[in-house]
């Protein structure tokens, strides 16, 4: 960035962070932009260094950001050279891109309808200027996490119109530097945060692991802010986008989608209120004379490997230790059929995630036809991986480029004993002041059945296990338990062989299962009612009692 760029960059810095504080009282927090602020175009400083970070959406209100990025790296290029925007890969679905399909893996060259929205600044109402998109250049799910989108127009249009793409970092600057994170959160503006770029992590999130992402903890964007970029605040150079966040996520839903967990020393780790982002730099080698070039043998698109798994057939992400008896406890087996576009794999099965990257240990190549792996997981607390590489040739060693993209799934085996409390809440339904509800979320393997009871406050005893309901969730994630294995207590009772319907309480009205929810409504009238509730996991431990107190208006 030239001296009078970075100029430009502190005086909005400055400018921002002195609007934020105006209009305050001694007694207010003072903000700046380690906070989340509202971004406008500075008043005699016109910004052009913002202009092309855009929001994705569409008729069905779907909301992401993404950037429009600088391709004009060599003097060939020219001005018909395609416009390309970068974003999370899960920002693309059919409320987005039109009526496609995505089932996972490498997509290239796929047409897409949508539009991306560029000058979204504050004072700028009305002053959007929008693009339709082209196809869908690249886009991935596994180990990267974005998708790159061409646009109808080209790059020398949108730059005329004033929107200015952002450059790729050359390297990933150290842990360490400062960074502002930027995201156009759902019904607002462009917005963005100030924070310390923190070391790169692995991450699993359900199924998949990612094994090189970058961490912050800049403020929450909220929703629509995934897909945006994260800039080196020095060079204003795009750094990484935004894949990923345990913002508005609690530790319940530790390494399932959309709440990842971070791989310790074979561990899972729930890292409250984090942002993680997908390096990029690597992608300046992937444009010649300003167009996507992902064949390159200098690109590393090249070199990911692209596996789809079939639907319904992966890794949980948790399971339970099988409770101690006088044998050896069985491995759980999972088949795990994919698609591999290399005409060999090897595989490996593993407690130890750089042991990924390693050629120890791996299967002998295997035909890439009607591929399944049948695959026995220990009782071993802690996370288990397995690893997958595809070979082009036959009889070929393992390189360095394939052990570094082996394509990764896991799984974190808990202790039966692990007492996970559900999230819970009370409610007092809004159209009668007598009635309330109490809802559960479903969370699996530990919180598969509650039975609960509820009577009069100085009469009930939760302690005495007569009286109690069971009720079962409806069609949820996972396995499903057969009743006579899993609950002896209910043989003989009128249920079809895997109970995926809710036992019927005293009255059917009282309570049931909706999807991911339980929900136990109470009627509340003259005297205060005690809520007794036991949640059991899969091994069909019990967790902790919880009691509830309802007071009548």
């Amino acid at each position: 960035m030239n001296i009078t760029s970075s100029f430009l960059l502190l005086t909005i810095l400055s400018t921002l962070a002195l609007n934020a504080m105006a209009d305050t009282s001694p007694s207010d927090t003072k903000h700046s932009l380690a906070d989340l602020v509202n971004l406008s175009d500075v008043p005699g400083h016109p910004s052009t260094l913002w202009t092309g970070i855009g929001r994705l959406r569409s008729s069905r209100n779907s909301y992401c950001t993404a950037t429009l990025i600088d391709t004009r790296n060599t003097a060939a290029y020219s001005d018909s050279a395609p416009a390309y925007i970068i974003t999370s890969q899960r920002c693309l679905n059919t409320n987005s891109a039109g009526e496609y399909s995505y089932y996972g893996g490498i997509q290239r060259n796929v047409h897409a309808v949508g539009m991306v929205h560029f000058n979204n600044f504050e004072n700028k109402l009305g002053q959007t200027k929008s693009y339709a998109f082209k196809k869908i250049a690249w886009q991935s799910d596994l180990n990267l996490d974005i998708a790159i989108i061409e646009l109808k127009a080209p790059l020398s249009q949108l730059i005329r119109a004033g929107v200015h793409p952002l450059k790729i970092a050359p390297t990933t600057p150290p842990s360490g530097t400062e960074i502002i994170a930027f995201g156009i959160p759902k019904r607002s503006h462009l917005s963005a945060s100030q924070c310390t770029q923190l070391p790169a992590v692995a991450i699993a999130s359900a199924p998949l692991v990612n094994t090189n992402v970058l961490a912050n903890h800049c403020a929450d964007i909220t929703h629509g802010g995934r897909g945006g970029p994260v800039l080196d605040k020095a060079s204003n150079e795009l750094i990484s986008v935004t894949v990923a966040s345990t913002y508005a996520k609690n530790g319940n839903e530790k390494c399932l989608d959309l709440a990842p967990c971070e791989i310790k020393e074979g561990e899972s780790h729930w890292s409250a209120n984090t942002h993680y982002s997908a390096p990029v730099s690597f992608l300046n080698t992937c444009f010649s004379q300003g167009e996507l070039d992902a064949d390159a043998l200098n690109c590393d698109l090249n070199n990911r490997l692209s596996i789809v798994f079939d639907h319904g057939q992966k890794l949980p992400a948790r399971l339970l230790e099988k409770v101690a008896t006088d044998k050896t406890p069985e491995p759980d087996t999972f088949n795990i059929p994919f698609t591999v576009k290399t005409p060999f794999y090897r595989y490996k099965y593993t407690h130890n995630l750089a042991a990924c990257q390693t050629a120890h240990g791996y299967s002998a190549q295997t035909s890439s036809i009607s591929a399944i792996i049948n695959l026995k997981v220990d009782n071993r607390l802690g996370m288990h991986f397995l690893c997958i590489i595809g070979q082009p040739e036959a009889d070929s060693a393992l390189t360095t480029v394939q052990l570094n993209n082996a394509k990764i799934m896991a799984t974190d085996r808990y202790a039966y004993t692990a007492n996970i409390t559900p999230e819970d809440y009370v409610h007092r339904q809004s159209t009668n002041s007598d009635k309330y509800s109490i809802s559960f979320t479903h969370v699996s393997p530990f919180f598969e059945r509650i039975v609960y009871k509820y009577g009069h406050y100085d009469e009930l005893d939760c302690t005495d296990l007569q009286g109690y309901i069971t009720l079962f969730p409806i069609g949820y994630d996972g396995y499903r338990l057969p009743v006579a294995d899993k609950y002896p207590d209910l043989v003989g009772v009128n249920l079809p062989e895997y109970s995926t319907l809710t036992i019927p309480p005293t009255n059917p009205t009282e309570a049931s299962w909706f999807g991911q929810t339980v929900k136990i409504n109470i009627t509340v009238k003259d005297h205060a009612i005690k809520v007794c509730t036991i949640s059991y996991n899969r091994e069909n431990i019990a967790m902790t009692p919880l009691t509830y107190v309802i007071k009548p208006l």
